[in-house]
């Protein structure tokens, strides 16, 4: 975290278990994407295993 006149911002990782069945769902789609090349079609994620997400964000 940075504190300036301005403001602040701060830059924060987020973790999170995903069953493979949600990938490509909703706000996983982009996740869903990424893995098979911008496809939007299949998954190939197993349904049944649990999957860690990582998504860093930047608050300004």
């Amino acid at each position: 975290m940075t504190v300036t006149d301005w403001e602040f911002a701060e830059e924060a990782e987020f973790s999170q278990f995903v069953p493979g069945g949600r990938l490509g769902d909703n706000v996983f789609a982009a996740v869903g994407a990424e893995a098979d090349g911008g496809q939007t079609a299949g998954s190939p994620y197993d349904p049944d295993k649990w999957y860690l997400v990582r998504r860093t964000l930047a608050f300004i």
